[in-house]
């Protein structure tokens, strides 16, 4: 586990915003990705560096 990492945000980071475009918008025709809850809610991610 020392190759990995955990990070918290309170907002939606850049690249987060790409991969929820480019899976959810462009793959599964979703029309409103975002919405009221992105600014309200915390995300975590925990990833190989």
């Amino acid at each position: 586990m020392d190759n990995c990492e955990f990070k918290l945000f309170n907002s939606i980071p850049a690249e987060a915003q790409e991969i929820r475009k480019t899976v959810f918008v462009k793959e599964q025709g979703f029309a409103d990705e975002f919405d009221e809850t992105d600014n309200s809610v915390s995300r975590s991610c925990f990833c190989e560096r």
